[in-house]
């Protein structure tokens, strides 16, 4: 059972216990035991000689491939719906997405979406209990999910697109079973199943809770960046800690709030599932497979209920956000985040190689070899996002005040040709990994609906593979 203060009488008897060690030492040894801590602190600190570093095998920039991977995108039209095909062998697996627009959703009924999208496919429906429907979509796919996802332009964060996404996973021949359990799932799932419902949201709120701990950095930089951009501030409420707030106060009194519930998840769901709301099908397959796509889109549209949903403003305020949570553990996630100048400071491949050298170098040896953090992270987005952030961290002033420091790192930053040389190979490995079929055909839907191009990317890397430490500067 939890122990209210256990933390603090643990730390007062290390306390004493250690007092009681020192008291029992000799002035000698005490010396001895300060002057081994300064060595290690030293050798933390030092760096390594040229001649050892000569000693690991490096790349040249001139091995690096100079062209950047394109995109695979095919747009056409069916039934007034837009269709972006990509034509990639997959061994004859179809990776289907239908998107369905946010535009209609109100700022208060967000968490709601976050509910929504978690409860996809786990509600019984009219053919189906919910056992039944996990049985008969594992037997025949390889999965049907619900998500969201917001693709902001690549050039300005506030222009974006916010949408429920709906992926199955199937052989080239059970597209129409995939059609027809979407279908199933958003047209026919029991809302009102108040038991079910009740079971998924404790499932829910406990998996949160985990995730929170487990994954305290993310949902720091969540937080902090939703006072920063409007995207981030709604994914903060279908997903961060005002969603989680959301799932407290329901689970709280559920009974005397499950009308309620029911009937904002109705409304939610009627908002965005509907014939006029569908906005495109994204498919990843052979390009003979267009015709029984083209085919189930039709009777997928037009099977699909009529309905009129007038778009809804979200208003965003940008707020500096100054919060802390407690929890149990005895590590922190220390995170900051803002935007950079982009009138001062046009984004630049340079950035994604600081991205590497903040993660590998200056906060590596502050936060993490020095400061004794798990893990920690810097991020230079196209969009201007900027942020730092630990993971598992015994600091917080101390980490802050890095971050703080890395201007004054970073206006003296000059290293061999060499370094930099490593630098560059390791922004390009974030770049050039393998990519699955799905992964290609996601990575191009991704650029196709943030307005990026072959041309942006192609700068992007001359940029990446000439930096220099004035670039850098």
């Amino acid at each position: 059972m939890p122990v209210k203060g256990l933390t603090a009488k643990k730390d007062a008897e290390l306390e004493k216990k250690l007092a009681t060690m020192k008291e029992g030492m000799s002035a000698g040894e005490i010396e001895a035991l300060v002057e081994k801590t300064k060595a290690l602190h030293a050798y933390q600190e030092e760096e390594d000689s040229e001649e050892v570093l000569a000693t690991i095998p490096l790349l040249k920039i001139s091995d690096i491939k100079k062209e950047a991977e394109g995109f695979i995108n095919e747009v056409t039209q069916e039934e007034g719906k837009e269709v972006l095909y990509h034509d990639i062998f997959t061994n004859g697996i179809g990776y289907l997405t239908v998107c369905f627009p946010l535009d209609g959703i109100s700022e208060e009924l967000l968490p709601y979406v976050g509910i929504l999208k978690a409860f996809f496919g786990m509600l019984s429906t009219e053919n189906y209990s919910y056992a039944d429907l996990a049985n008969e979509i594992f037997l025949n796919s390889g999965g049907i999910t619900g998500g969201t996802n917001i693709y902001s332009k690549v050039e300005d964060i506030n222009d974006y697109k916010f949408r429920f996404e709906i992926k199955a996973k199937v052989l080239y021949d059970r597209l129409p079973f995939a059609f027809d359990m979407i279908r199933e799932i958003i047209y026919t799932s029991d809302l009102t199943d108040k038991k079910r419902i009740h079971e998924l949201l404790c499932m829910l709120k406990s998996r949160i809770q985990a995730s929170m701990m487990s994954g305290g950095h993310g949902v720091a930089l969540r937080r902090a960046f939703s006072g920063v951009t409007a995207p981030d501030m709604i994914l903060e409420k279908m997903d961060g800690i005002d969603f989680y707030r959301v799932l407290e106060e329901i689970e709280s009194d559920f009974d005397n709030k499950f009308e309620e519930l029911v009937k904002k998840l109705v409304t939610v769901s009627e908002t965005i599932f509907n014939r006029d709301n569908i906005a495109l099908f994204d498919y990843i397959a052979t390009k003979d497979q267009y015709g029984l796509l083209s085919s189930e889109i039709s009777k997928f549209v037009k099977a699909s209920p009529e309905r009129k949903c007038e778009k809804q403003k979200i208003v965003f305020k940008k707020e500096k956000i100054r919060q802390a949570y407690r929890t149990s553990a005895k590590v922190q996630y220390v995170a900051k985040a803002a935007m950079y100048d982009k009138d001062k400071l046009p984004y630049t491949g340079a950035l994604k190689v600081l991205k590497v050298i903040m993660g590998y170098d200056y906060l590596w040896n502050q936060v993490r070899v020095i400061g004794g953090a798990y893990g920690c992270f810097g991020l230079f987005a196209r969009n201007g996002k900027i942020a730092f952030t630990s993971y598992r961290d015994p600091h917080l002033k101390r980490t802050l005040e890095v971050y703080d420091k890395a201007a004054e790192y970073l206006k003296s930053f000059e290293v061999s040709e060499r370094d930099m040389t490593k630098y560059i190979i390791g922004t390009v490995s974030d770049l050039d990994f393998p990519l699955t079929p799905s992964a290609k055909g996601a990575r191009s839907m991704g650029a196709y609906l943030t307005g990026d191009s072959l041309e942006k990317i192609q700068k992007e890397r001359d940029e990446i593979l000439s930096c220099t430490s004035a670039d850098i500067r």
